[in-house]
């Protein structure tokens, strides 16, 4: 209730598995909560509220090597399938200053034909824990037979290799499935 008080909710949990696959180096989570909430002021509340303060100190000892990004969700998509069926990528960039969104069209199509999704794309504004990215995208395929035969798809998997190469700094991708 002192989440839900502050105006937020887990918009997603994911369980993670195994330790993040590109040049960024975050660690090993085995977790990720995706939280919304419907004010920009909802942080600055949790930290006054009493009842919030008194359970803070539990959390934080209770998760080693926490980590917190926040930011504004600027897209969003879904389809027809089951969240429990997906397979969730979390992507995590740090993007250099080249204009990348042409790119980003043209290589659409050829993911969607994988099942591929952006779930949620947050340009983030505040890391803890972290250093601070520029974009937190999390992104699933409906079904994880998709992400194997992507894999196997050369073509696309060079088109991937060479966005990140010309338009990221650094770069996490993490692995895992709804909660």
């Amino acid at each position: 209730p002192v989440f839900a008080n502050a105006g937020c909710y887990i918009e997603r949990e994911l369980r993670l598995a195994g330790a993040g696959k590109g040049p960024l180096k975050i660690g090993t989570p085995n977790r990720a909560i995706i939280t919304y909430c419907d004010t920009p002021n909802a942080f600055g509340a949790l930290g006054k509220n009493e009842a919030f303060l008194k359970i803070k100190p539990m959390m934080l000892q209770s998760t080693s090597g926490f980590s917190f990004i926040s930011g504004k969700s600027i897209y969003s998509e879904t389809s027809g399938s089951r969240v429990e069926a997906r397979l969730y990528v979390i992507k995590i960039s740090r993007f250099n200053d080249k204009p990348r969104q042409a790119e980003l069209q043209r290589m659409k199509p050829m993911l969607a034909s994988y099942g591929f999704h952006a779930e949620n794309i947050i340009v983030a504004e505040h890391a803890h824990g972290i250093e601070s990215p520029s974009e937190i995208a999390i992104f699933y395929f409906d079904q994880p037979e998709l992400q194997k035969k992507l894999n196997k798809d050369n073509t696309v998997m060079r088109a991937i290799e060479n966005f990140n190469k010309t338009y990221t700094d650094g770069f996490v991708y993490l692995g895992g499935a709804a909660m």
